[in-house]
């Protein structure tokens, strides 16, 4: 029995894959035309997100600013002797009579 020669070039073989080259390439250039104008959203969305954390950042530094200045102001109500120490030390006040000697950091 003689066996049938199959020919290479069949022509239905060679349109489904052209059929299925230009889906391909018709779905890449769907798909690149509705990803193009999301780019620029895309870095703009960068930006913004970066800004936030910066902003988170400042925030945070605020907040312990912020009980930093609770405590000192609780500690001026309660006790006089912290009262004394910020006059001392920030306003120079002294008692009548009384000598103060300073000594500074030679590293600053």
């Amino acid at each position: 029995m003689p066996l049938r020669a199959q020919a290479d070039s069949d022509p239905s073989n060679f349109w489904d894959f052209a059929i299925k080259a230009l889906s391909l390439l018709i779905f890449a250039g769907v798909v690149a035309c509705f990803a193009i104008p999301f780019r620029t959203r895309l870095a703009e969305y960068r930006r913004v997100d970066q800004d936030a954390r910066g902003r988170e950042a400042e925030k945070a530094l605020l907040e312990r600013e912020l009980e930093r200045r609770t405590m000192a102001l609780a500690l001026l109500e309660r006790d006089h002797g912290f009262i004394e120490v910020k006059a001392r030390d920030h306003l120079d006040m002294r008692r009548a009579g009384e000598v103060i000697f300073r000594f500074e950091d030679s590293a600053r």
